[in-house]
């Protein structure tokens, strides 16, 4: 067991976290597919000497959208909290399975069914993109075909994802599911698990650098082992350690606050201006204490942001079909004239975050609310 004594734990808190770190990545996306960049707006909108200082708020804005794999992370991290939980409670290796696939499955196809639909609705409302070169880019037809052959669509079946112009975000996923596939094993010999796991870690970081691997170009046993697969370890040891954790947290809430806040704009900095916003494991270590951070203040405090618990309740469904969402506003700025890949307004990458939200939380009627009452039955049984 990991735990004998297991701490009271608030998930409303771990729910919160997993809204807040799904809108980061919604934040993330939608800044970089409907804002073409300061140099194209200073060329085709208003010379930089220009700006008003509505322009400069609004561009600094937008360095606060940097932080899509940090965000990741962050979800890594409460993955691996809430998979030491489940199966502390229960050791049933196959009973772990199927609920896992009864909460993650459906949705996933759902995610996969709407960016069918949003590749459809390109055809019909932007014909020239879907058909044509646009700005440097082929045509959207040739994603579809890709998209919908066979090979693919049994590839994205089993979480194996080679063409994903609608659904890029999707790297993630097969990470998830590898530690699912081997959480009931490696957690009960956590001290074998945690050396191996560092080990690779860090003859990774001496052989390949500081910076992470590009998840199109990479594959998903190598981003697990020498990426991510130490963020799903911190998560169990944060679970594992959690009443030691929560009550030797060192802050009172409103110094936490203002900490966390401080830490935030320090991790947007050094992506930004130290890494040019390349994901990085220098902002990969921050993010994991941050994790650290949130959680453990949250507890501590028993501190709930009630709009992110929202969130949470559908941050699954909001995370697999949030980029093929973002497109139906790339589709409404084509059909105006704003373009389709390079857009130059510095208002509309808002709309694209407003629109996934709403959109996920109708979508998440479709599969993952189901999906969570039938969990929630199989658990009562």
């Amino acid at each position: 067991m990991l735990n004998e004594q297991p701490l009271k734990i608030n998930w409303r808190i771990i729910n919160a976290l997993r809204g807040f770190a799904a809108l980061g990545v919604v934040v993330n996306h939608a800044r970089g597919l409907l804002f073409s960049d300061d140099v194209q707006y200073a060329t085709h909108v208003h010379a930089k000497q220009s700006w008003q200082i509505w322009e400069w708020v609004l561009m600094l804005a937008t360095q606060f959208a940097t932080l899509g794999s940090e965000f990741v992370i962050l979800f890594f991290v409460l993955s691996g909290f809430s998979i030491a939980h489940s199966l502390s409670a229960n050791v049933d290796t196959a009973g772990f399975y199927k609920r896992r696939l009864v909460r993650l499955y459906p949705t996933y196809l759902i995610g996969l069914l709407w960016a069918l639909v949003v590749f459809g609705l390109i055809r019909f409302f932007c014909p020239d993109v879907f058909f044509n070169n646009v700005d440097g880019n082929p045509p959207v037809q040739e994603y579809y075909h890709r998209f919908i052959s066979l090979k693919n669509l049994l590839l994205s079946a089993v979480y194996i994802h080679e063409q994903n112009y609608l659904t890029h975000q999707y790297w993630s996923l097969p990470l998830e599911v590898l530690f699912y596939l081997a959480a009931p094993f490696i957690i009960r010999k956590m001290k074998v698990w945690g050396i191996i796991t560092l080990l690779i870690y860090t003859a990774f970081l001496l052989y390949d650098g500081i910076v992470y691997r590009d998840p199109d170009d990479s594959n998903v046993f190598l981003q697990l082992f020498a990426d991510y697969g130490v963020y799903f370890l911190l998560g169990v040891l944060f679970y594992k350690y959690r009443d030691m954790l929560v009550k030797s947290f060192p802050m009172g809430k409103a110094a936490w606050i203002v900490f966390a806040f401080i830490f935030f704009l320090l991790l947007v900095l050094v992506k930004g201006y130290a890494f040019h916003e390349e994901t990085n494991k220098v902002t990969g270590t921050m993010t994991a204490v941050f994790a650290y951070w949130l959680l453990f203040g949250a507890m501590r405090h028993n501190f709930v942001v009630g709009w992110l618990n929202n969130i949470g309740h559908y941050s699954y469904t909001l995370y697999v079909t949030h980029i093929a969402t973002i497109f139906c506003i790339k589709i409404l700025t084509c059909h105006f004239g704003m373009g389709f890949y390079l857009i130059d307004n510095l208002f509309v990458w808002y709309t694209g975050i407003l629109l996934s939200l709403v959109v996920a939380y109708g979508l998440y009627f479709l599969a993952e609310s189901p999906s969570i009452k039938l969990l929630e039955k199989m658990r009562n049984k």
